[in-house]
């Protein structure tokens, strides 16, 4: 089962984009974490500090856009940003929940790598196309582990009866 949906459809965060950025002036001041985007030297961070003042930024490599990608959600970035907060930061929160079990490894489908794996069409597939033998995909995306209707109905359907 996948909390996320089948369509090939996910949550709508862009690529590339601010997820949370700290912009008061005590707590990593500057600090902005992006939302993954694909390419190579793709940056997704910009950490700053006061104490020593340092800073970093942090890229990836060969990932496709995952944050947006169909799949059961976290809020990833809210939970951080309220950690931030009761330090004391001020924070400007864009996307607060991304995508954090994509469809197609949620159901076994296929990888992550390749951006047309990652938003394939699952409702179309056949589970002869996959390593389970027979899936569920959530009509709306939800959050990771949430319990439906719709997903207990059709697992419940499938326990054997006493």
């Amino acid at each position: 089962m996948a909390n996320g949906r089948g369509d090939g459809r996910g949550p709508q965060v862009p690529p590339g984009r601010t997820a949370l950025a700290s912009t008061g002036d005590r707590v990593y001041p500057g600090t902005v974490l992006l939302t993954q985007a694909e390419g190579y030297e793709v940056v997704v961070a910009e950490l700053k500090r006061l104490f020593p003042k340092e800073g970093k930024t942090i890229t990836t490599s060969g990932f496709p856009p995952l944050d947006s990608a169909p799949g059961g959600t976290l809020g990833s970035y809210r939970i951080l940003a309220s950690t931030l907060e009761k330090f004391g930061a001020t924070v400007d929160l864009r996307h607060p929940d991304v995508c954090f079990v994509p469809t197609v490894s949620a159901v076994a489908i296929r990888d992550l790598d390749r951006p047309e794996d990652l938003y394939a069409d699952v409702d179309s597939l056949s589970p002869e196309d996959g390593e389970v033998d027979e899936f569920l995909c959530s009509s709306e995306t939800t959050g990771h582990t949430a319990i439906t209707e719709e997903l207990c109905t059709w697992l419940l359907d499938r326990l054997p009866q006493r």
